[in-house]
């Protein structure tokens, strides 16, 4: 479990179609539009979610470049550096109150 979940993120944003577990911290940018999220530790829908990420692809792999655009898109938009910047600020707000 983590805080924010990067690897997947990274992965994202480098054009990768992610199959796996948020680590609880990632469950607010993995989407079914884009990823094919598991719940931790379910190892039976992990196998069957990389079987159908496989045959996607094998099937369109247009599918899978559409995935990988919609994912970077996705983290670009959301985890900018003002964004970052505005939640630190809005935390020491919160603490300092």
């Amino acid at each position: 479990m983590e805080g924010f979940s990067l690897p997947p993120a990274e992965a994202m944003a480098s054009e990768n179609v992610v199959v796996g577990y948020s680590g609880f911290g990632g469950r607010e940018y993995f989407k079914e539009d884009f990823c094919y999220p598991v719940a931790n530790s379910d190892i039976k829908t992990f196998v069957h979610s990389a079987e159908r990420a496989l045959a996607e692809f094998r099937n369109d792999p247009s599918l899978f470049k559409k995935r990988q655009t919609l994912a970077r898109s996705y983290i670009e938009k959301h985890f900018t550096r003002e964004a970052e910047l505005r939640s630190i600020e809005t935390a020491w707000q919160k603490l300092l109150a």
